[in-house]
């Protein structure tokens, strides 16, 4: 398992079923809202792209839910990486790898970008590929799934790869 963070500065209505996962994985749903903007398909050609002679990896509905729900508590938070804060610990000491095995993804591999400051997908993935540990969760060649959340100026890039 991986897991690696970035910064550049600051930092409607859901499925049921949606829901029910964010809740067996210890997050809630409240405001603030998750980007509308994010295009989880957009954001996935970027990924891949940087992946360049890689296998591709595809979004995955539990990957995004955990992702997005994880971002959301970021920021409700209030926790940032500019002060020093470790986001891939939750505040109830849940790690990527809990999260993603309470919602239902049974993992043989996983890994975890979490970046504050960035306003779109490119700007973020190319942050990402600039940081050794990050680069390294991207470029994982085990990887074959993808989850991504957003919001505010939070993003939570979950990679995995299911038993």
């Amino acid at each position: 398992m991986l897991a690696a963070c970035s910064t550049s500065g600051t930092g409607g209505e859901v499925t049921s079923a949606r829901d029910e996962i964010l809740a067996v994985a210890g997050i809630q749903r409240t405001a603030p809202e998750p980007v509308a903007s994010l295009d989880r398909t957009e954001f996935g050609l970027v990924l891949n792209d940087a992946r360049g002679s890689l296998a591709p990896v595809v979004s995955h509905d539990i990957l995004n839910d955990v992702a997005q729900g994880y971002s959301g508590a970021i920021v409700r938070s209030g926790r940032r990486i500019a002060d020093g804060d470790n986001l891939h610990v939750g505040t109830d000491g849940s790690r990527v790898s809990d999260r993603v095995l309470a919602a239902g993804y049974d993992y043989q591999w996983v890994g975890e970008n979490i970046a504050q400051g960035y306003d779109d997908n490119e700007e973020v993935v190319e942050a990402w590929l600039a940081s050794d540990g990050h680069r390294e969760v991207i470029m994982a060649p085990e990887a074959e799934d993808f989850g991504i959340g957003r919001t505010e100026r939070t993003w939570v890039l979950i990679m995995g790869k299911e038993r």
